[in-house]
């Protein structure tokens, strides 16, 4: 039973994972054949993700970006092939998400281009689109985006 939109919206991104191909599905499963007994390693500590946290604070985001989430979250809600719109969580999740790429690039400085990327992970589960059309949520995120501009 999938979960109501006011639940989805709490999430931060809806991350979508295709399958893998047949070779590498094949490839699974021979490592899980010699490799019983795997245990998997640390990669990162507690203590770096709380740095991280710190560091995204030092990221900046300018004035004409946050212009651009919430013109863009707003869009959501007049767009003739929208039902729902984003809440204005959606508009946090812009910001959290963009200091956190742009950290990832190297930059501490939100771009607009940040932004562009990470709409249909942020929007997709917190929008419905009519059912008419065909364009889907993704096509509708496109759109709002070309509309937009910049």
């Amino acid at each position: 039973m999938p979960l109501p939109k006011v639940l989805e919206d709490r999430f931060l991104l809806r991350i979508e994972v295709g399958y893998v191909s047949q070779e590498e599905e094949k490839q699974m499963l021979r490592l899980k054949e010699q490799n019983s007994n795997y245990k998997p390693r640390q990669i990162i500590s507690t203590e770096d993700v709380l740095q991280l946290q710190k560091d995204i604070n030092g990221v900046a985001m300018p004035d004409d970006v946050a212009d651009y989430i919430t013109k863009l979250v707003a869009a959501t809600r007049t767009d003739i092939h929208v039902i729902m719109g984003a809440s204005p969580r959606a508009d946090i999740a812009f910001m959290q998400c963009g200091k956190a790429r742009a950290l990832i690039h190297g930059r501490q400085e939100v771009s607009i281009e940040d932004i562009k990327e990470l709409a249909k992970p942020v929007l997709s589960h917190r929008i419905v689109v009519r059912a008419t059309g065909g364009i889907g949520v993704k096509g509708v995120i496109d759109g709002l985006i070309a509309t937009l501009g910049k």
